[in-house]
This record gives structure tokens, sequence and C-alpha cells, in this order.
């Protein structure tokens, strides 16, 4: 049974590191769509997409004038982290 669990550990860690490395190598794209201004597009890293939302939406806010009127704030999370230069002819 030890064998089995030191596996699973082993296993969780080079999937953790996987994942934080797929995490820290696409970006996410966050576009704000509004009344009385162009839209504006940020593209924080996926990583910072999900464990640091917060701060993605503070920077956001933070830049926001007194008059913008925001319609729609769009998160985009590319979910099969696929280059598609690689696809093209």
């Amino acid at each position: 049974m030890a064998d089995a669990k030191s596996e699973q550990k082993e296993l969780a860690a080079i999937f953790s590191s996987r994942a934080v490395s797929a995490c820290l190598g696409y970006n996410a794209i966050v576009t704000e769509l509004y009344e009385n201004r162009e839209p504006r597009r940020l593209n924080p890293s996926v990583h910072e997409m999900i464990y640091n939302l917060e701060n993605v939406q503070l920077g956001l806010d933070s830049q926001l004038e007194s008059d913008d009127k925001i319609k729609c704030r769009w998160y985009h999370l590319p979910v099969n982290n696929v280059n598609l230069s690689f696809y093209q002819v």
C-alpha cells in the first residue's frame, strides 16, 4: 500500500508541475466593452486568471475613469493549450 500512495504522490507532483507550466505558458484574454469609448484588452497569464483573478480585476478597476460605462467584461481562457500556428498551412 505504501508504494501505491508514494506513486500517487509522485504522479500528483508531476501533474502539478505540468499544470503550473501550462498555466504560466499561455495567456488569457480579458476584454472590457464600454458605451463611451474603445474596448480595452489585457492578456494576463492563465495562472493569474485562475489564482489571482482579484488582482486582475483590481488592475482593471483602477484604470476606470469616472465617466466610463462598462457594458461587458469578457474573460477568455484557452481550453486546449494548442498553438494554432502549428496548424497553419
